[in-house]
This record gives C-alpha cells, sequence and structure tokens, in this order.
C-alpha cells in the first residue's frame, strides 16, 4: 500500500529569508565603509560611522528579507509517497516517490527504487 504524506519545506524557506537579510546587511556594511572612505573628515572611524554602518546594515537587512518573502512568500510543499508494509515480516516503510510542489504550477517529482529484499539468514552451524 502507498501512503501519501504532504509537509511544508520549512528549514529551506527560513533560510533563504536568513541569507536575504544577511546579503542585504552585508551590503550595508559595504555602504558605510564607501562613505568613510569618499569622506574621511566627516566620516572617519568613529562613533558616528559606526552608528551610521548600523543603521544602514538594518535597512538593507530589513530590505533583503522583504524581497526574499516577496519571491518565496511560503514554504514549499513537499509530497512524499511511501510504501507501508502490509503483513508484519515485510521489511520496513520506504519513500519510493518525493513531489516537490514549487509553485506557479511547477513541481519536482523523484523516484526512489525500492530496495531489494535482504537474503535470508541461515542460523550457524553448530
Amino acid at each position: 500500500m502507498i501512503k501519501k504524506i504532504r509537509r511544508l519545506d520549512y528549514k529551506s524557506w527560513i533560510t533563504g529569508l536568513i541569507g536575504g537579510a544577511i546579503s542585504g546587511g552585508c551590503s550595508g556594511l559595504t555602504a558605510g565603509g564607501i562613505v568613510s572612505f569618499i569622506d574621511p573628515k566627516d566620516f572617519g572611524v568613529s562613533w558616528k560611522t559606526l552608528g551610521l554602518m548600523a543603521g544602514v546594515f538594518v535597512t538593507g537587512a530589513i530590505t533583503g528579507f522583504l524581497q526574499r518573502l516577496s519571491q518565496s512568500p511560503m514554504p514549499t510543499v513537499v509530497v512524499e509517497e511511501i510504501e507501508v508494509p502490509t503483513d508484519d515480516h515485510s521489511r520496513d516503510a520506504e519513500i519510493v516517490k518525493t513531489e516537490t510542489q514549487l509553485g506557479g504550477g511547477v513541481s519536482v517529482t523523484t523516484e526512489t527504487p525500492p530496495s531489494p529484499e535482504p537474503p535470508p539468514v541461515e542460523p550457524p552451524a553448530q
């Protein structure tokens, strides 16, 4: 018997959101560094420059996070078909097919061939 299980792929989704925030924040640090390079008289290495860099970092991180959220507002749906044993002597359940729905009607299907039955174990000779 084959059973379908649906789940949301939160791990990839959250990783993407964090990556967007880090990317935006790094561009903010770069902007602060360039400002101190272009105008060292007003924005040299000081608390004023560090405050500017922190503000631009936070703004860039929020912008990167929201941009990534607009590209992927929800986690993708993963559908797994699992072969469930019908009797007590069968092997454990195993994944037969995994379908990832990417949104917009696009889905990716991965099929896993069932593993062969293990050979019977004979008792040791005495």
